[in-house]
């Protein structure tokens, strides 16, 4: 998975979605605005909900959910 730091919430919502393709749908984030509603729709795939991993919404910002986002999903 990618790690967040260093980058833009588009480039890494860009990589993540390029990364998760290959298991199902994955939406593409158009406004950094919506990085959550984004993120709610990749928690959504089969293969990312089975490692349950943390709802954006209870993290301040988007760096902060990624960062703990790829640590759970590497797990």
């Amino acid at each position: 998975m990618i790690d967040p730091r260093g980058m833009t919430v588009m480039d890494w919502c860009s990589q993540v979605t390029l990364t998760l393709s290959v298991y199902g749908p994955v939406p593409t984030l158009r406004d950094e605005e919506h990085w959550a509603s984004w993120a709610e729709e990749i928690l959504a795939l089969p293969i990312v909900a089975a490692t349950v991993p943390p709802g954006p919404r209870a993290f301040p910002d988007w760096r902060s959910w990624a960062e703990r986002f790829v640590q759970v999903f590497l797990q």
